[in-house]
């Protein structure tokens, strides 16, 4: 089978918009499964994993908290539609309409990014979802847990759930922020 790419419209994108990522695998596979219900496990419709759009040179990246730790990616690693992540919708909130909304937020991740070697991957968050153990730390995320963390100083009106636990599907799903129109080129 062929794989469909994904080509990013690049004057859509804002500072501040959510990438909702599908994907396949066994991890996709645990965090569909934990965060959507059982059904849903194989869906590729449903979000397991969350980024934000950051610009440094004028160059569009999605800063995103990875196994490996905090990093800054290139939207070509998610451009093909069959492959293990894809970009399945980005999603923008009315906050980052404001330009000191957007150059306050990227301060925030540049300051992240220079800490990087600080900011560690919880892949057991992931898990917390099915035992519903929560913990709290300025240091440890899971990917969605960081969107929100990242995002939550400017004043998103996000629902008081996420202050205890967020995952990829809710950042989907959620009604505060609306699907960036024109993000992806058509053929």
């Amino acid at each position: 089978m062929k794989k469909k790419r994904i080509v990013v419209n690049y004057p859509k994108l804002r500072v501040g918009d959510i990438v909702v990522c599908g994907g396949r695998g066994p991890a996709a596979r645990v965090t569909k499964r934990v965060t959507a219900g059982r059904r849903n496990k194989n869906n590729p419709l449903i979000s397991c994993h969350t980024g934000l759009v950051v610009e440094f040179g004028g160059q569009f990246f999605i800063a995103e908290m990875l196994i490996r730790g905090f990093t800054l990616s290139s939207f070509l690693r998610y451009e093909y539609e069959r492959g293990s992540r894809f970009i399945l919708d980005i999603k923008r909130s009315d906050v980052y309409d404001s330009r000191e909304k957007r150059n306050a937020l990227m301060g925030r991740v540049a300051l992240d990014y220079r800490h990087k070697r600080e900011k560690k991957y919880d892949w057991r968050e992931n898990l917390s979802f099915v035992f519903k153990k929560l913990k709290h730390s300025a240091s440890i995320f899971n990917c969605s847990g960081w969107c929100h963390h990242i995002t939550k100083p400017d004043g998103i009106p996000y629902p008081s759930q996420f202050e205890i636990r967020v995952s990829p599907q809710d950042f989907q799903v959620f009604t505060g922020f609306s699907s960036v129109r024109g993000w992806k080129k058509s053929k």
